[in-house]
């Protein structure tokens, strides 16, 4: 999810609130730099910006999302409720929730048809007061000159068009709890495909644990275009693609480190710009490999997918290379399902990728780190990526460090 109404941070309160408390029990370094301006907030409630920036990166972040659901309440976490599938995201999570949000705007709307009638029927009742009132002065001002009688006509004209602005407010309240109850019926329509949806996944993890099937064939990937549903999807995928290879990734844990294994230097944070400069004035060589779509969804979440961004991509880290010291060997990697032409094999100084169509970026990503020799950095926001690129030997830096270096140097 990517906008958050007035209803669903409402619902979300609970949240907001168990954040802010693990956000204060991290260390400094260990806070997301996407929430550092939440933590160092002091104030009591935070304002809607912070809110939903912390909300956002909540929805993006497992890790920062396992560290709220240690600061629930007790009677939260044991109860179903859309604050807790929120923070746990079991399974069709995503049907409460959105039932819970359509119902909170749904009573945001009746409260506020409630207050325009209330609004309605004071101004009526102030409209008879004035007219009984202006009525009996004119009986006493009989003889007055018309100035009075203008002055009676310009008020109760002045009280009609408020009780005309009221009844339009009325009006647009109705119309928008109708627009609610529409939105509810689709809600339910979508609730019956995510049934549907779910039973298919479930499906395709059986046949997966059975070695019957491979992860991410174009004929059950069922992408969209909308870049957070399609993230989510790529996350289900992935976790299905880590069962499937369970063994493989127990047998590369028990074995020896590879040398010329790489790491960042102590004091340089892997989600920090230094951790890129590091990386441009080090004068022995490497290889760069970088997560593409993750780095792209971190610039611009609206059009990461698109051969532009791509481009603007290729663009920057060709001219990292050429800044670079030693010269370094740079891949970016993408995932080819995703919609937009394919680049060339080639852009630039950089060498560009596409997953296999029976793959995600992720895997070629983390392959090339254990069959490559010498040191490997490798660039990436995913947790599981980060994680067994360094069980091959690879440092992991975080996507935010090279969105940051890109973005500073324009």
């Amino acid at each position: 999810m990517s906008d958050y109404g007035k209803a669903a941070m409402e619902v979300l309160d609970p949240v907001i609130a168990a954040a802010r408390r693990a956000l204060a029990r991290l260390e400094s370094e260990d806070v997301p730099s996407s929430v550092r301006r939440v933590a160092a907030y002091s104030g009591g409630r935070l304002p809607p910006p912070l809110a939903r920036r912390l909300v956002t990166a909540l929805d993006s972040d497992e890790w920062l999302r396992s560290k709220v659901a240690d600061e629930l309440p007790e009677d939260l976490s044991d109860e179903p409720d859309p604050a807790t599938v929120f923070i746990m995201r079991p399974e069709g999570w995503w049907v409460p929730f959105t039932a819970a949000v359509e119902a909170a705007a749904g009573h945001r709307a009746e409260a506020e048809l409630r207050k325009a009638a209330t609004t309605i029927a004071k101004l009526e009742k102030k409209l008879v007061v004035n007219k009984t009132r202006g009525k009996a002065k004119t009986e006493q001002r009989v003889g007055r000159d018309d100035a009075a009688a203008r002055e009676k006509a310009t008020a109760e004209k002045q009280v009609r068009a408020e009780l005309e602005a009221v009844r339009r407010d009325a009006a647009e309240a109705q119309r928008a709890l109708k627009d609610v109850a529409a939105q509810l019926e689709a809600k339910e329509q979508a609730q019956a495909d995510a049934q549907r949806e779910l039973a298919r996944m479930r499906d395709r993890a059986r046949k997966i644990r059975s070695g019957k099937v491979r992860t991410g064939s174009p004929s059950e990937r069922g992408l969209t275009r909308n870049p957070v549903e399609l993230a989510k999807h790529l996350d289900r995928l992935a976790h299905l693609a880590t069962i499937a290879r369970q063994p493989e990734s127990e047998a590369a844990a028990g074995g020896a480190a590879r040398p010329g294994a790489a790491k960042l230097p102590p004091g340089i944070s892997p989600d920090s710009v230094q951790a890129i400069r590091w990386l441009i004035e080090r004068d022995e060589p490497f290889l760069l490999v970088v997560d593409g779509y993750n780095v792209l969804y971190q610039l611009d979440a609206t059009d990461f997918s698109s051969g532009a961004a791509r481009q603007r991509l290729n663009y920057a880290l060709n001219r990292l290379r050429r800044q670079a010291r030693s010269a370094p060997r740079v891949i970016v990697v993408y995932d080819s399902s995703l919609p937009g032409e394919r680049d060339v094999a080639t852009a630039g100084s950089i060498e560009v990728r596409f997953a296999q169509e029976d793959q995600l970026a992720d895997e070629e990503v983390v392959a090339i780190a254990q069959e490559t020799e010498g040191p490997v950095f490798v660039v990436s926001t995913d947790r599981e990526v980060r994680e067994a690129s360094e069980a091959a030997g690879a440092a992991a830096l975080w996507s935010e460090s090279l969105v940051s270096w890109i973005q500073a140097a324009g």
